[in-house]
């Protein structure tokens, strides 16, 4: 029950990917490369966050099948530098090779583009070297839709978004902070405001991406959201 309502969940979280023990939706997208990755290539290109889940999920493919990930992204904080924490911390466990870039020199290097759209000037790394757009965005990855509430920044530190992380929670639920609580909220708002979902069953499909629940339940704390016993 969630919100009083009955909601069917579909665990696509706990989908694995044997070998580099992936889990959710980032199983999915990488299975291919896990099948043809060895003989292929060399090294995986990759560029993003620093504390994004494909960064790890690419980190433990590297890992398993003993190849290099090299990873372009900004420069992380003082704080973060100095106490690694979430999935920077688990990446670099895992051997991937990151490559910091000021702000405006990694915007000019990875200027946004569509999904699925190739970058202009992939980085050339050397040896066989395999491009993998931000996130896994590949013609061959496998992704589910993601449902986001166009009215809450992405990625951003929100008292909705864990108040809706909580609920969900409480119901059995265990999601992620970036999209699961965020598509929950929108499906929560969709009953308190309107009809759009009366007499409709709800199945939510939840993605997986608990790699990333530490690291944002770090953002939350610092911004005094969240107590330290709260999450454990």
């Amino acid at each position: 029950m969630l919100a009083n309502k009955v909601v069917y969940q579909f665990r696509d979280d706990l989908h694995t990917l044997p070998g580099p023990y992936l889990t959710g939706n980032k199983s999915r997208k990488f299975k291919y490369l896990l099948k043809h990755l060895p003989d292929k290539v060399d090294t995986i290109v990759s560029h993003g966050g620093v504390q994004s889940n494909a960064m790890v999920a690419l980190a433990a493919l590297g890992m398993a099948t003993k190849t290099s990930v090299v990873y372009y992204c900004k420069k992380p904080g003082r704080w973060l530098t100095s106490n690694p924490s979430g999935n920077y911390h688990r990446a670099l466990s895992l051997g991937i090779e990151l490559h910091y870039l000021k702000n405006d020199e990694y915007s000019k290097r990875f200027p946004t583009t569509p999904m699925l759209q190739p970058m202009p000037t992939p980085p050339e790394e050397a040896g066989r070297s395999l491009w993998v757009p931000q996130g896994g965005a590949m013609k061959e990855a496998q992704e589910l839709p993601k449902i986001l509430d166009p009215f809450i920044p992405f990625g951003s530190v929100d008292k909705r978004i864990l108040n809706a992380w909580r609920e969900a929670k409480e119901a059995g639920m265990y999601l992620d902070l970036v999209y699961g609580a965020v598509a929950v909220h929108t499906v929560m708002q969709c009953w308190r405001k309107s009809d759009i979902l009366n007499g409709r069953q709800v199945m939510f499909v939840n993605t997986g991406g608990l790699e990333g629940v530490a690291s944002m339940m770090n953002r939350y704390k610092h911004a005094g959201m969240v107590d330290d016993g709260e999450f454990d």
